[in-house]
């Protein structure tokens, strides 16, 4: 450790002289403007800082110097741009040159405990993943330098450093305030100095900003090199993290072909410092470790737990123990480790079994073993498996065995194979092969010779190896039916023996290609389906046709549904249609089937005809259309048969229901339109009616019922839109409450074909659900004939508020999606309760009305007015809870957008919540509130040294007596610019209020609520808080005052009990005062002799006895900085 201490240190002295002696890096900088920046130029630094830690690295091993990847050394730090220029002696110095060198003069990082994490300082510090990070920069300015007010500095912090909001704070020394620096979100910082540069000596400070790293720079190395210009050079700063997810140990194994295993043991990724550290694992029955397959690499790990393969650990590192390949036992000799390491070795295959479980233990001095186990699974091959094809044509069955694939040592005695077939099948002798290992090349066939096959009945063979085998053979062979039909319905069952070994399938029976029938087009607008049979279509074991007599095939129909069409059949010899006088077609009820004879059929002959189809002649709606056909014949003298076909298709959802309906819904208008597509069937109905109960609060739109002929295309529910049926065809009853709000369209007269009803319902006004259902019934007269159901989604339907935000800097910027379902409300309000770790920015709402596109979605459109459209009152709560209400003006039937902000006064990484809910007369039960979460990063900085900082103190009177305290009134303060998060506070019961720590800056004062009985005149005050205040003790002083309101109050009002005479009563707006004599000025206007172009409240005349000296509510006295 103590040599790594000592080779950062070389680094920093080498990197530091390297930058010293360069004499072309400058500092440009331009004078009197905060807002320009100058430059110094130092990329020839960086490459030369660069080209260093590479042949550091080089030197010391890549694990030690290995520059993260994704963290290059970024860009100097610079003065107005981290790029150097041309030399002065090329162009010479410029006119706004101050010097030539950085005022930074040194980096120091710690953590939120002020630890310093920088490894060549502290070699033992690391830091956490994630955890904030303090990046402390210290500068002075050299006696005699040319800053003047209005001068700047800029630099860039180093590119792994992330910055989440802006920063904006003072430089102070001990001495006083000497201007402002900034930090943007990209990491510039502008160092602006005050004419206090110019009037001092021995001007120095601090910068502390704090930051975390970025998630790309932990995705590399943990150890994180950061090159960092300072006055006279580079200070290099070394971080190392914990690695994300870091284990102690980990195993994994790998099979390497059937007779060895390799295994891999990474430890230590969590980066721990382990004494006398150990690895051990016992290898289980049936593996040998392999003694000189022992290696060990070290391990780059990455931030995220990831880990990279580096070099080759030196033998001479650690020590290996084998125990006699049982046991693996490795020894680090380093007294302690702290670096991660890929252990690997081999193990071989000894006994018989296939899946090892194997653990490896870490251990080391004061820690817990760590261990991990493996579990490898070894493909030795099977000792005896079994598969099958057939060939439908001629039922032959292919069998392929595969033998002794795990390779075994087997004495020719016991390399015997039995082989069993099912009594339906029998052995091919001659079909029988036997191959070397997994081929069927030609190349790969065993000789005859080498083995011997006899016959075991009808159905078996058995076949011996005659020398010792040890490597493993495939045996293909074939069966073949006992007759054509011995595998009409019954599977063929095979079984090898070798040994105690067995393995059996069974290949699934099937019909005989003697009968094979099929539907090959359905028609659901003519109601017609064509079939076709296919005869003789199987071949003989010797792929010779067969040759069928006395062919008789039986059609049947066994569930009703169909209708034999006679004149539509059509048979076919191998392609060619066979003449009418070679086939008979006989028939008794058409809705039954038919029967076709042959005499003889000697080669493939196909059927085809066409059946009608109605789904009112089936035996059970349900069911599908089922087609049988049964077959009969005379093969070689001997009848055959019956062997029995089935074919069938299914109605369409149309046929089944007689029709159908849907519907879609237009968010612009917000209509539905329902379609009722109705007698598909094309039944004859007399007295044809629809009804249709309009659900849900729906609404007829006048006009909207319209009657189409709908045409059938054939396809499965295929039906268009055709012309428009005049309305004297049919009636339409409108909903009423009478009627229970049914719509009914009835035919004039019988029907017998197909139409679509077209009707569209309005929810306008209504409150709107994400689902509307429909019922549409259809009769004939009295008697139901199809029910028809159908919803329709509405898009944001049942939807009333939804919230999201996203942090802006040190706000939040939230969006409240309003009514997005636009449901009819009124008394519509909306009611948000934040969290209390935020403070709503009062003049950042903004609602907007909204377009609703075709989608349903609604898109921001014009901004409404409070006041007008709506009223916004904001609570400040006890303990600095805020909450919202927005309330609309009229009622409301469409979505609109609220827009506001909130200061973030959270911690960094804490949860910023906000609850909203909508509220109206119509709401009840609905679900309409929703709550959204931000996490919160922030960014800090301060400029140190002993610097100075302000107060404010307010103090809140009653403006008519000002010796009387208000107490509870609540007041925010925030800087004019908005980078930090307003301070809210209440008076106490002195009616004060104390601001503390406040930085030199430009502020805001705000009365956020005036207490109970008084009026806000004036809300807002502008402060400034800077050295001014120094004589006051730093502390800045006001007075608010709030005047009263209570109604004026005559001097001497009429006592009721004895009334003014009614002709001239005294007018109450203006009572005479008696006790002041005299003609007052009109109350409404009195004039102030002390002050005439300011009169004071006209509620509250003047006394003309003080004229002179009227108090200004809208502008209280700053005792603390009169002027």
């Amino acid at each position: 450790m103590d040599e790594q201490i000592s080779y950062r240190h070389m680094i920093r002295e080498m990197v530091g002289s390297i930058c010293a002696r360069e004499s072309d890096i400058g500092t440009k900088y331009i004078e009197g403007n905060g807002e320009a920046e100058g430059e110094i130029m130092k990329k020839k630094v960086s490459g030369i800082v660069l080209a260093l830690l590479l042949m550091i690295q080089t030197w010391f091993g890549g694990s030690d110097w290995t520059v993260n990847a994704s963290t290059n050394v970024p860009e100097p730090v610079s003065v107005q741009d981290s790029v150097y220029g041309v030399t002065d002696d090329v162009y010479g110095p410029s006119e706004s040159e101050i010097n030539n060198d950085s005022i930074l003069t040194k980096v120091v990082l710690t953590d939120m405990d002020g630890t310093v994490i920088d490894a060549v300082y502290n070699p033992d510090s690391s830091l956490d993943i994630g955890a904030a990070v303090n990046l402390g920069y210290e500068w002075e300015l050299p006696n005699g330098h040319n800053y003047k007010n209005g001068d700047s500095f800029t630099f860039e912090l180093p590119l792994q450093f992330e910055i989440f909001t802006e920063i904006d704070s003072p430089l102070v020394t001990g001495q006083g305030e000497v201007g402002r620096f900034t930090v943007d979100r990209n990491g510039k910082v502008v160092m602006t100095f005050n004419d206090y540069v110019e009037s001092h000596s021995n001007i120095s400070g601090k910068l502390e900003i704090r930051t975390e790293f970025k998630k790309e720079v932990l995705k590399g190395s943990t150890e994180i090199i950061i090159a960092i210009p300072i006055k006279g050079g580079v200070q290099t700063v070394i971080v190392n993290l914990k690695p994300q997810g870091g284990k102690l140990i980990e195993k994994q194994g790998k099979a390497i072909g059937k007779d060895r295993i390799d295994w891999s043991v990474q430890i230590n990724k969590s980066l721990n410092k382990i004494k006398h550290a150990v690895i051990t694992d016992e290898m289980p029955e049936g593996l040998e470790l392999i003694a000189d397959s022992v290696e060990i690499y070290n391990l780059q790990v990455n931030g995220d737990g990831s880990a990279v393969l580096g070099d080759q650990l030196d033998a001479g590192k650690y020590t290996v123990q084998t125990g006699g390949g049982g046991k693996l036992e490795l020894a680090f000799l380093d007294e302690t480790i702290s670096k991660a390491y890929e252990i690997r070795f081999s193990t071989k295959l000894v006994g018989e079994q296939s899946r090892f479980e194997n653990t490896a233990v870490l251990s080391g001095d004061g820690m817990e073993n760590a261990q991990s186990t493996a579990t490898v699974t070894v493909d030795r091959g099977s000792f005896l498996d079994k598969t099958y094809s057939q060939d439908k044509d001629t039922g032959i069955i292919t069998w392929t065995v595969k033998y002794n694939f795990n390779e075994k040592k087997i004495p020719s005695a016991q390399a015997i194979i039995t082989d069993q077939v099912s009594e339906n099948h029998s052995w091919i002798a001659d079909s029988l092969k036997v191959y070397n290992g997994d081929s069927k090349d030609a190349s790969a066939l065993v000789s005859a010779d080498e083995y011997t096959a006899v016959a075991k009945g009808k159905h078996g063979f058995e076949l011996q190896f005659k020398k010792d085998i040890d490597s493993p053979y495939t045996i293909v062979y074939q069966t073949e039916p006992v007759d054509r039909l011995s595998s009409e319905g019954n599977a063929v069952k095979n079984k090898v023996v070798s040994g105690e070994a067995s393995k059996e399938v069974t290949a699934p029976g099937y019909g005989s290609r003697a009968l094979v029938k099929g539907s090959s087009n359905v028609n659901f607008d003519t109601k017609a389906a064509k079939w076709i049979i296919t005869v003789n279509g199987d071949k003989k074991p010797d792929g010779t046709k067969y040759i069928m007599e006395n062919v008789v095939i039986t059609d049947t129909f066994p569930q009703g549904g169909l209708e034999f069409v006679p004149d539509s059949v059509i048979v076919k010899a191998d392609g060619k249609v066979v003449p009418a006088s070679e086939y008979t077609v006989k028939y008794n009820d058409l809705l039954e089937g038919f029967i076709i004879e042959f005499s003889k059929i000697d080669t493939t002959y196909t059927i085809e005809y066409e059946t009608k189809f109605n789904i009112n002649w089936l035996k059970d709606r349900k069911w599908d259309f089922l087609n049988r056909a049964s077959m009969t014949w005379v093969e070689e003298g001997k009848v055959k048969g019956p062997i029995v076909r089935d074919a069938s298709f299914s109605a369409d959802g149309y046929t089944k229901n007689n029709g159908g309906k849907d519907g879609s819904y237009n968010p612009i208008s917000k209509e539905i339109t329902w379609n009722v597509k109705m007698n598909y069937n094309l039944d004859s109905l007399q007295e044809a009616i629809v009804t249709d109960v309009l659900q849900q609060d729906q609404k007829l739109v006048p006009g909207s019922v319209k009657v189409y002929e709908m045409k059938l295309t054939g396809g499965r529910n295929g039906v268009q839109k055709g012309s428009l049926v005049p309305a004297s065809q049919y009636e339409v009853t409108g909903p009423s409450e009478a009627n229970g709000n049914k719509l009914s369209i009835r035919f004039v007269g019988p029907i017998s074909s197909a139409y679509w009803i077209e009707f569209k319902t309005s929810l306008e006004g209504t409150l709107i659900v994400n689902k509307i259902d429909n019922t549409a019934e259809l009769s004939d007269g009295s008697a139901k004939k199809a029910t028809w159901n159908a919803s329709v989604t509405i898009p944001h339907g049942g939807e009333y508020v939804k919230k999201s935000g996203s942090q802006n800097g040190n706000k939040i910027d939230w969006e409240i999606r309003i009514n997005e379902g636009q449901s009819h409300i009124s008394n519509a309000k909306i009611i948000d309760n934040p969290s209390p770790n935020q403070i709503l920015i009062e003049d950042s709402f903004r609602l907007y009305a909204t377009k609703i596109n075709a989608n349903g979605k609604a898109e921001k459109a014009q901004e409404l007015t409070k006041g007008k459209d709506y009223t916004l009152t904001i609570h400040r709560l006890d303990g600095d809870k805020e909450t919202f209400e927005l309330k609309f003006t009229n009622d409301i039937s469409t979505a609109y957008i609220l827009e506001y902000q909130s200061f973030i006064i959270a911690e960094d990484k804490e949860a910023v919540q906000n609850k909203v809910a909508l509220e109206g007369d119509q709401l009840k039960t609905e679900i309409r509130e929703t709550t959204e979460e931000v996490i919160v990063r922030t960014s800090s900085g301060s400029g140190s040294g002993g610097g100075v900082t302000g107060s404010l103190e307010v103090t809140k009177v009653d403006q008519d007596e000002q010796t009387k305290p208000l107490a509870g009134v609540k007041f925010a303060l925030y800087d004019k610019a908005g980078k930090r998060a307003p301070i809210v506070k209440s008076s106490d019961e002195e009616g004060k209020i104390l601001f503390t720590k406040l930085l030199y800056d430009e502020y805001i004062l705000e009365e956020l609520a005036a207490p109970e009985g008084y009026k806000i005149e004036q809300a807002k005050w502008d402060v400034t808080i800077d050295s001014s205040i120094k004589n006051q003790d730093n502390v800045k002083k006001m007075i608010v005052t709030n005047r009263k309101e209570e109604p004026v109050i005559p001097g001497e009002p009429t006592d009721p009990t004895d009334p003014t005479d009614p002709e001239n009563p005294t007018d109450p707006g203006n009572p005479t005062d008696p006790g002041y004599p005299g003609s007052p000025t009109d109350p409404g206007n009195p004039t102030d002799p002390g002050n005439p172009g300011n009169p004071t409240d006209p509620g509250n005349p003047t006394d003309p006895g003080n004229p002179g000296n009227p108090t200004d509510p809208g502008n209280p006295t700053d005792p603390g900085n009169p002027g």
